[in-house]
């Protein structure tokens, strides 16, 4: 089976523009742009990884299934990590960041953290994806969760930028809603169409 990996590579295009940019003219003085870099960065990792997972995935007769789970792991991991670092970054935008507290980030951080922990176990279990016969890339039982947490984190997103959006700029509340919505919309479409 052949994945489409157009969408990566333009996202990996995209995101090094906007690291270069974040570089030259924003710095990293704030705790914003620090999780802004971050954001990006792991959009740019899980694209590359998504690229190579895809490769793995589509040439299962000529790849090691070690090498399918290293990558298809990695993917997943990064990506499930940038709804918790969008929402992260909102929090800094709005003052709350440093309010939350040790035990605030914690509980925030807790069901991206139980994501890691299913794919860790992944390769023993397989609840999140697994093989078949053919070498064939195919979604687990509960990989449905992933997605779940991941609208979980937008909708946070989604409420505190609601609620104190008169605190953000308006030439910064637009481009946030405009994130938001194309984050939702991308993981409608991986969700309709996931290869």
């Amino acid at each position: 089976m052949l994945y489409n990996i157009d969408f990566d590579i333009a996202a990996s295009v995209i995101s090094l523009f906007i690291i270069f940019y974040i570089f030259r003219k924003k710095g990293l003085k704030t705790a914003a742009n620090r999780f802004f870099l971050a954001l990006v960065t792991a959009n740019l990792a899980a694209g590359l990884a998504d690229i190579f997972s895809s490769v793995v995935n589509s040439k299962p007769d000529v790849t090691t299934l070690w090498k399918a789970d290293i990558w298809n792991t990695l993917y997943l991991a990064l990506h499930n990590t940038m709804p918790l670092l969008l929402l992260f970054y909102y929090l800094c935008l709005l003052g709350r960041y440093g309010k939350l507290g040790r035990a605030g980030k914690l509980l925030i951080c807790a069901p991206v953290l139980f994501d890691y922990l299913l794919l860790l176990v992944n390769p023993l279990f397989r609840f999140i994806y697994y093989y078949d016969e053919q070498g064939i890339y195919l979604h687990g039982d509960l990989f449905l969760l992933f997605y779940v947490i991941a609208f979980g984190y937008m909708a946070g997103t989604v409420i505190l930028l609601m609620r104190g959006r008169r605190s953000i700029p308006t030439a910064k509340r637009y481009p946030l809603i405009f994130i938001i919505l194309a984050t939702i919309a991308a993981l409608i479409v991986q969700i309709i169409f996931p290869h």
